[in-house]
């Protein structure tokens, strides 16, 4: 509520102007937000009265400077239109457009190096420590399992080394459809490593889409699970599955692929909804993923013995914001049943 005590004569002026808090315990103020102005001579005196279950009382001094801010531009030139008028003093312009957005951090000791080489040295540096904890099933540990640093990182590279020994060659799109598994991350892990980008696919996602997304996309490869292997045809590529044992790539190299890949080089390709008409593809390079991932890195600031929980489908960016923050600061993501 704004309420205005004794309606100015035309000659006044504003050579002062005094707001004070008045603090409204909750329930009893009327009004969530009430200023009350009052004129006395050539003076306007106001004071705001608020709930304090909503506001906090730097929040009303911060809207006093909003409000006095505002006045001072209507009396400058009474002519401006009410859309020109700005609530933000100097200082505040400068905080909001400049200082906020100084998010420019070093990233000298990165130099060429993507998401994948960061968790290779984890699982240098953290060799037994748990990467991935699975639990199938909830308020059970029934199938339950664990993968350290070490053995990920392995199952990876022997996964790369398969791809890049059937032909996968930089850039190439890999599709990956599985369910949250162990073999999951090492299959993503393995097509980054191999220098390829993956798209991910919901295994529920109707046949339509999986087809437009197969069609669109030509990939080369498609890293899958057995039981979802009928999804997709077979034609122009080489279907996986990578949860089934297989003598082809347990037998190769556990050491790390040395494939040189450009920070301008694709990581991933997310297809849009398609609510607005058909699917869209939205590619993600690897400088944007190692920017992001360091950037979110500093926000979630991981102890030692913190755990992520992998909650999102891959199909969403928002999972790489939890899968890459923890696999390159050497915590375990936790995958949950679907």
């Amino acid at each position: 509520m704004f309420d205005f005590q004794n309606t100015p004569r035309p000659e006044l002026k504003l050579p002062e102007l005094e707001i004070d808090i008045l603090q409204q315990e909750s329930g009893t103020v009327k009004f969530d937000l009430v200023l009350s102005m009052k004129q006395s001579g050539e003076t306007l005196s106001g004071i705001f009265g608020y709930n304090t279950d909503l506001f906090k009382q730097e929040t009303i001094e911060r809207f006093i400077g909003y409000f006095t801010t505002l006045l001072e531009h209507i009396v400058a030139d009474p002519a401006q239109p009410v859309g020109a008028l700005s609530l933000l003093t100097p200082a505040e312009t400068r905080r909001i457009l400049t200082e906020w957005n100084d998010t420019s951090r070093p990233l000298d000791d990165y130099a060429g190096k993507c998401v994948h080489h960061l968790f290779e040295e984890q699982a240098a540096k953290v060799p037994q420590k748990d990467a991935i904890i699975f639990q199938p099933k909830l308020n059970t540990n029934e199938g339950g399992q664990t993968l350290s640093y070490d053995r990920l990182n392995r199952r990876a590279n022997q996964l790369a080394h398969y791809l890049l020994q059937k032909g996968l060659q930089p850039e190439d799109l890999v599709i990956l459809c599985m369910e949250r598994s162990p073999e999951m991350l090492a299959a993503l892990l393995a097509v980054l490593k191999a220098g390829g980008a993956y798209i991910p696919v919901d295994p529920d996602y109707p046949q339509e889409r999986i087809a437009l997304i197969q069609n669109d996309s030509q990939a080369k490869f498609i890293i899958t699970q057995e039981r979802f292997r009928e999804k997709f045809s077979a034609k122009g590529a080489e279907i996986i599955a990578a949860d089934q044992p297989s003598g082809e790539w347990e037998t190769l190299p556990e050491s790390n692929p040395h494939i040189d890949i450009q920070p301008d080089s694709p990581v991933y390709l997310i297809y849009t909804s398609g609510s607005t008409g058909t699917p869209k593809a939205v590619l993600v390079k690897h400088k944007s993923l190692l920017n992001h991932a360091l950037a979110t890195s500093g926000a979630y600031r991981p102890q030692a013995d913190d755990r992520m929980l992998q909650f999102f489908s891959s199909t969403f960016d928002a999972a790489g914001e939890e899968i890459y923050p923890a696999l390159i600061n050497g915590m375990p993501l936790v995958l949950p049943p679907k």
